[in-house]
């Protein structure tokens, strides 16, 4: 099974996805906030994004992100008011470190922009959904701290998508080349053979 997921990462990242739904759930029950609303919180996102996911090309990919991201971000929800809700926001960081299986810089970006967008709207919206204290004071250089980290993980990981790309290009043109150097000699050799 791991040997199909790594052949097809869109696959594994939407097996990822559902399969934190229900730790989601789980997460909500065990510090008593609403399993209805972290759910469909969580299922929302899957769904959004594996309904797009259906969709070939680039788009493809962003919305297999967004649905993954959207695990994080239903699982800090779910945490609300928990000590444990801030340790949640780690979960963004390797969701988003998963995301290069899929060898997409745009979806990357994409997935960068949600949790970017989710932290700064909520941030002055509704803190107590991402934050366990709910003071715009903390709760801001907060905010930019993750930003700040957030940035660099993008970028490294942007880095390594362009990197993996460039030596799959320079692996397949040496196949290619071998393979036209291997024609040639068995034609020369065909050549020999008939004179």
């Amino acid at each position: 099974m791991i040997g199909r997921m790594l052949k097809n990462p869109e696959a594994a990242i939407l097996c990822l996805a559902v399969a934190l739904v229900p730790g989601v759930i789980f997460a909500a029950w065990w510090v008593g906030n609403s399993i209805l609303v972290s759910g469909a919180t969580s299922l929302a996102f899957l769904s959004v994004g594996g309904f797009f996911a259906l969709k070939s090309g680039p788009s493809r990919a962003i919305a297999l992100g967004a649905a993954l991201i959207g695990q994080g971000i239903a699982l800090t929800g779910a945490l609300q008011g928990h000590p444990w809700q801030i340790d949640s926001h780690m979960l963004f960081f390797a969701l988003l470190a998963v995301m290069v299986s899929l060898n997409s810089i745009p979806a990357i970006l994409a997935g960068a922009g949600l949790i970017a967008v989710h932290h700064l709207s909520l941030s002055f919206a509704f803190p107590a959904l991402v934050y366990p204290s709910a003071d715009l004071a903390t709760n801001l250089p907060r905010t930019v701290f993750h930003a700040v980290i957030l940035i660099v993980e993008t970028a490294a990981l942007s880095m390594s998508v362009l990197i993996r790309t460039r030596l799959y290009a320079e692996a397949l043109s040496k196949t290619e080349e071998v393979r036209l150097r291997s024609e040639a000699a068995d034609r020369a050799r065909d050549e020999a053979v008939t004179a």
